[in-house]
Formats: structure tokens, sequence, C-alpha cells
């Protein structure tokens, strides 16, 4: 798998994340009449690559963009501010994380020519009026990990730099601990949100610069001891927990001219190497997003794929897709399941009792669309869609 293909996999699409890098809907029933969209005032002059929503207050908004910087928005996205204050240097957002008990503390992670600099984490505790620098000479930052029970711990993985490694904060970034996996690829990293101090990452087996992360690594001890799953020859990422499944996680190990799902059912003691089967056997994989119905999605290239057994066999979703190209990710609506949403070259849902995707561009500037995409979390029934120099557009799904 390319290396641009799998980054925008992994910079798209987080579990428990707003921001997406495509979409997916399955509608209860048959589809009204085409929504159309409309442009809001929101960010303009980039492409919008990272939209985040701050869980102690739905209301409030960040937009990252390829060019333009940071955005916030106050009101659910009906309006929007640069947030690029004072200190943001001139960089793409390559990912944002927002304290979840503060909405306006937020990390957005940077990147500058795909290089390293100190300015590669950057942090701003006033809701972006002003920003600060908060990178230690690591490298760049892969993933980034708020612990759902301890406040102010926030975990960033970091490659491709000798100094790079799992790192921790547990006072907002004001000082940082090396974890561990000093110099090593580190890809994801995931909490388990039953217990904090359970913490899994992919990363490689050993130190080097640009070494394959090769390995699902587990601490019951918040980092203080490892136990390792190793993958020769693979490239691990996207580490994603069974919301159905209590003790399942999943992650992607990309190879040789294939991808394929490892999964453990017994809390990451031991994994399953599954290979995709037949029908979707030349299938590149993305990015993984479990269901509450127990359904496991995967985001491809070639377009959508599901499975009902746990990522033990995979089918094609593609029906209706046929214009929209690679889907770069997906995103399954919090209040309803059965709700999906895809992207590719514009927009889809997709029709249950059609069991296909209908098209939802009617006043979308497709050929600008950025393929992010976010819900709402108070209003499930609006979509918005990040383009490139237009800004964000919004859609009432449930318009007639």
């Amino acid at each position: 798998m390319s290396e641009s293909w799998r980054a925008a996999g992994l910079l798209g699409l987080r579990a428990g994340f707003f921001g997406a890098a495509g979409l997916l809907l399955a509608a209860a029933g048959p589809l009204a009449a085409a929504p159309r969209w409309e442009q809001v005032a929101g960010p303009s002059g980039g492409l919008v690559t990272a939209l985040a929503q701050a869980r102690s207050s739905p209301e409030v908004l960040w937009a990252g963009t390829y060019a333009a910087g940071v955005f916030r928005s106050t009101d659910g996205g009906a309006g929007w501010t640069a947030a690029t204050g004072h200190g943001f240097p001139a960089a793409s957002v390559a990912e944002l994380a927002i304290d979840p008990r503060d909405a306006r503390t937020v990390f957005a992670a940077t990147a500058l020519d795909g290089q390293y600099s100190p300015e590669s984490l950057m942090r701003s505790s006033d809701g972006g009026a002003t920003w600060s620098a908060v990178a230690p000479p690591w490298g760049l930052v892969s993933a980034l990990a708020f612990d759902p029970r301890r406040r102010g711990v926030l975990y960033a993985a970091t490659s491709y730099a000798e100094t790079s490694g799992l790192y921790r904060t547990a006072d907002a970034a004001g000082s940082w601990e090396l974890v561990g996996f000093s110099g090593h690829t580190v890809t994801s990293v995931a909490i388990d949100h039953r217990s904090s101090a359970v913490v899994y990452v992919t990363a490689s087996s050993d130190a080097g610069f640009g070494a394959a992360a090769d390995s699902v690594w587990k601490s019951t001890d918040r980092g203080q001891t490892w136990s390792r799953h190793t993958f020769p020859s693979s490239d691990l990422y996207g580490l994603t927990f069974d919301v159905a499944r209590p003790g399942t996680l999943y992650c992607i190990a990309s190879g040789p001219r294939v991808s394929r799902v490892l999964r453990s059912r017994d809390g990451g003691s031991s994994w399953e190497d599954l290979p995709l089967n037949e029908e979707v056997k030349d299938y590149y994989l993305a990015s993984l997003e479990s269901s509450p119905s127990g359904v496991l999605f995967a985001a491809t290239p070639q377009g959508l794929i599901r499975s009902s057994d746990g990522g033990a066999t995979f089918e094609a979703m593609s029906c209706g897709l046929a214009r929209a190209g690679a889907v770069s990710a997906l995103l399954i609506d919090p209040e309803d399941p059965a709700r999906l949403y895809a992207a590719g070259a514009g927009v889809w849902r997709w029709d249950a009792a059609a069991r296909c995707w209908q098209r939802i561009v009617e006043g979308l500037p497709v050929s600008l669309f950025s393929g992010s995409i976010a819900l709402d979390a108070r209003r499930p029934a609006v979509l918005y869609a990040g383009t490139e120099g237009r800004g964000i557009y919004r859609l009432q799904l449930d318009a007639e």
C-alpha cells in the first residue's frame, strides 16, 4: 500500500472522533428526493483536512486545513472564525485533538513539507487566540489519543526520527515523558475505555529510522511494561475497537501486494491473521470502523466493503459507486448505526431497501470536495462536508 494512501486513511478517520475522511449512510427505507447542499460561513482558502468536535461542548467544532490554518465554530457549524492566532506556524494540519473536558483546549498536529520541526505539535488553551509549540524533538505525529478517564493525559505516537516513539503528557503538554519505543516507528495508539491503564500501539519491533510497524504492543500498566505480537514483513496501522464485542479489536496489516485484517478476541492476548477472502482479495484497506450492530466496515481505494462475522469474510458494497472512485473512509451515524455515508468523487448514502448507494451532491462543488465529512452530534440529520478553497458545506438529510 502506498504511503500516501495509508496516510490519508490514518489522518482522515479515528474511532470516536468527529472528523472523518469519508462517509456512508444506510437509510431505513427509500430515500426522499435529493436534498441540496448549502455553503455555510466556514474555512476557506485551503483543503479541509480535519474536523473535530468538543465532547464537553458539542456545539464547538474545529477544522484544520491544508494551507489556511485552523478554524473554530461555536454554534454547531453555522458560523466560523479563523483560530490561527499568534504563534501558529505556516503549516498544514494533519490531525486535531480536543481536550474532552475543555472545549477551548485543542492540539494540532502539523507537517511542514513532511518534515519534523519543533512546531510539529501545537497547543491552544484559549480557543485558538494564541498557540505554542509543545513538541520535543520526536518526529512527525502519527496519532493522538486522550486518556478517557484521567484529566489532561494525552498520548502522542510519532515516527520518522531517531527520537520518535510513544510520548505522554499528564499536564496537557506542559511536560512530556517517553513511555516507550524510543527510535521506533509508531503508527497508531488506542486506549481501552473500560480501563485506561490498558494501552495498545502498532509500532516497529526494532528501533531504526523508517522501520515498518510490524508489531502490536499491549500494556496493562500505562506503559511501564509491554507484551507484543510480531507479524514479519507487515506494516500495521489503524487500531480499532469492536464496539459490539467487548474485548475484541482489529488492526490493518499491509504487506507486499496485499492487505489483511488482524483480530484479537481476548483483549490483545492473542491475534488471528485474517487474509481477505476471494471476493475482495485485491482490495487495500485504508481504515476500519465497527458498528454497534456488529458490522465491521473497511474503506479502500476500490470502494466500501463490510463484514458481518468479525472480519473473517468481507463483501463489496459496490452498487451505485461505479463513479465514486476511491472511497477514503466511512462514518456511522451514532444515533442510528444502520445509517452509513461514503465519500469518493462526491458524497453518497446507502439505500437499505434498494441495497445500493445514491449520490447526494446537488449544490456541492464536487471538483473541490476534500473527502472530509462529519455529522452534527446534536443534530444527526445535519451533515457537513469540507472543500478545497470553498469552505464548509451543510446538508439537511431529512429535507424533502
